[in-house]
Parts: structure tokens; C-alpha cells; sequence
């Protein structure tokens, strides 16, 4: 058991729109001590 952060983005969102909400997502990770990494995953 754990928590986990999916983030999924529609294709027709630009970089520069789905990159701050994913940076705020790793600082809210951090600030909750749930950094650990255990993989990366695309769909794209």
C-alpha cells in the first residue's frame, strides 16, 4: 500500500501549461516526505 500521484495530461496541452502543476506536484511530494521514486511511467 502507498500513495501515488498520477498525473495524466491530454495531448493537446502545451509543455509550458502542464509543466508548473508537475513541478508543484514534486514540491508537495518533497514537503510530505513522498519523494521516493520507484519508477517512471509514459503513455506517450
Amino acid at each position: 500500500m502507498g500513495i501515488f500521484i498520477n498525473l495524466a495530461v491530454s495531448h493537446s496541452v502545451l509543455q509550458s501549461e502542464w509543466e508548473p502543476v508537475y513541478q508543484e506536484a514534486l514540491e508537495l511530494a518533497q514537503k510530505l516526505g513522498l519523494a521516493e521514486v520507484a519508477g517512471l511511467r509514459s503513455a506517450g
